[in-house]
């Protein structure tokens, strides 16, 4: 597709669209289509199809609006569903926010939709435990999950990114052997440690007399 513009040597956005009121649109269309969208660029997406949908206002009765209107239409639909996948993927809090915000910015759902969209669960879908510090009303001391015998996941502990907040909050979040699946029922699952010595023994009622509590966390296999 060719776009000429004779009227201006600018070849900025905002001369073609006073230059060129027929092609603007379409250039912007292909621009939404073909690079941001199918680039993950959402946030230009976005901008384009404002400025696609502010020419369709005042060109109501340009035969091309409604079509052009059409494609964009679909072509956001296309843009809603690969955002909702990635809100599904393994994906990391920071581009859990961008996505939520770019949804917000599309408007398709509703803010308590919006949560649904967050905090559904499929059946059978996989839930992992984390874990984080041991708290006690007592004390202002917290201590590692780890610290105490606890039975530790199969493939040792990993633990989890930390940031500034939760060092200084004193968390400290690792995984754990524990999972579960979303409305299946497990009857057996073993997760066992090995015989406690004395002194664990002697830790273990300590830190139920200082009244310290497991604080753990569950997460959806790939949700943020």
């Amino acid at each position: 597709m060719i776009f000429m513009c004779h009227s201006s040597r600018s070849t900025d956005a905002s001369s073609c669209e006073t230059t060129c009121p027929l092609f603007f649109p379409s250039l912007l269309f292909l621009l939404l289509e073909k690079g941001c969208i199918r680039n993950g660029n959402y946030e230009e997406a976005l901008d384009l199809e404002a400025s696609v949908s502010k020419f369709s206002k005042m060109h109501v009765e340009l035969p091309v609006t409604q079509a052009l209107e059409a494609e964009v239409r679909k072509t956001m639909q296309s843009m809603l569903s690969q955002l909702l996948q990635k809100l599904r993927s393994n994906i990391q809090l920071p581009e859990c926010l961008r996505i939520v915000a770019h949804l917000r910015r599309i408007g398709a759902f509703t803010e308590s939709e919006l949560r649904l969209q967050l905090f559904s669960y499929i059946p059978g879908e996989r839930i992992y435990a984390k874990v984080n510090s041991l708290t006690s009303i007592e004390t202002e001391l917290p201590y590692s999950y780890y610290n105490l015998p606890y039975c530790h996941p199969q493939g040792g502990i990993k633990r989890s990114a930390e940031n500034l907040g939760e060092l200084l909050m004193g968390d400290q979040i690792d995984n754990s052997p524990y999972r579960f699946h979303v409305n299946v029922n497990e009857s057996l699952y073993l997760c066992t440690t090995n015989a406690l010595n004395e002194h664990e023994v002697k830790l273990l009622k300590q830190r139920t007399h200082d009244l310290y509590q497991v604080n753990m966390i569950l997460i959806i296999y790939g949700q943020c």
